[in-house]
């Protein structure tokens, strides 16, 4: 039985939340980004900094699908796991982008695709990185940055 709390907490909820951007398959000219959402359906709008116009581009899949109320008691909404991998960018640009579904759009994010050159990069990603317990992954990624 959902209370009338239960009920004002998902009401008070995004719609689009958790979006990330991160290094594509092409570290020159692509990235990938991914959401959660409320809702089934959603997609990409993206363009130059400069330009008018949004590309219009929708995740080749859900990548899953989880019930919140596995996760706490507080939830009963699903939510929706998206991704899109852009490719085929212009290096050293900049581009902004947003999320929508249906009648919601989320706020403008910006990233800026990596200039070509003979340089050899380095990238480190880890997962729930919120562990502050985890002493092993903060001394690692203090080594990575100071090395």
């Amino acid at each position: 039985m959902i209370t009338d709390n239960k009920l004002k907490i998902d009401k008070d909820k995004k719609i689009i939340y958790l979006v990330t951007t991160s290094v594509g398959y092409n570290l020159e000219n692509s990235v990938g980004i991914s959401w959660h959402c409320r809702n089934s359906e959603s997609y990409l709008m993206y363009k130059k900094v400069r330009e008018l116009s949004f590309n219009k581009v929708y995740p080749s899949e859900v990548n899953w699908c989880i019930e919140e109320s596995y996760i706490s008691t507080d939830y009963q909404n699903k939510r929706y796991v998206c991704n899109v991998n852009l490719g085929d960018l212009d290096s050293d640009t900049q581009y902004v982008y947003k999320i929508v579904s249906g009648d919601t759009e989320s706020n403008e994010y910006c990233f800026r695709t990596c200039y070509k050159d003979d340089l050899k990069y380095g990238f480190m990603s880890f997962c729930d990185f919120q562990f502050s317990e985890n002493e092993t992954t903060i001394n690692l990624v203090k080594r990575f940055i100071l090395e």
